[in-house]
């Protein structure tokens, strides 16, 4: 199945999922990852729920090939895991999706005052370093201050001067340390 790499291996692939030998459920979500198209991304999504950690990030890995809304929610959802490499492989995955599918979505799940994902979306849409987000970003500081300096640091652009500098006077002690880096 791995050798045809085609549309038509999907059904056994997704079939392979049921089991729960690792090596198979592995193998299935590599290749299901590696082409790279749309039906296959629910599947890389729910793998990273999986109990081995090395499937989970190995999911979260490939889903940067997945240029989709739900390829983001599930990478959102994997920068909270417990595991370290799980975490690093979202924020890399990330940053290769299309930033116009990325940033919007983002953006939605910043606004969302019921989201419980605002600290890793403000991580995302810091190592994502794009312009587009600095507004968003800016709305977000009246309440989660010291992860939006931070992510407004790392875009590094000059419209955000402004916001920063006003932040020089911020109450909390840290929010001003890290508006001045």
């Amino acid at each position: 199945l791995g050798k045809l790499g085609k549309r038509e291996a999907i059904p056994y692939l997704l079939e392979s999922l049921q089991n729960q030998y690792s090596y198979l459920y592995w193998r299935a979500v590599e290749l299901l990852g590696g082409l790279g198209i749309e039906s296959a991304t629910q599947s890389l999504v729910l793998a990273l729920k999986h109990q081995d950690s090395e499937i989970r990030s190995r999911a979260a890995e490939l889903l940067g090939k997945h240029n989709n809304e739900f390829a983001v929610l599930g990478l959102l959802e994997a920068l909270e895991d417990d595991e370290i490499s799980v975490r690093i492989h979202a924020t890399s995955s990330l940053n290769k999706i299309s930033k116009e599918i990325a940033i919007p979505i983002l953006s939605r799940v910043l606004e969302n005052p019921k989201s419980n994902l605002c600290k890793s979306t403000i991580h995302a849409l810091g190592e994502i370093a794009d312009e587009r987000a600095i507004p968003v970003l800016v709305k977000a500081l009246q309440d989660r201050e010291w992860g939006v300096v931070s992510a407004l640091g790392k875009i590094g652009s000059t419209s955000a001067i402004p916001d920063l500098v006003k932040l020089l006077r911020h109450n909390d002690p840290c929010v001003r340390c890290i508006a001045a880096e």
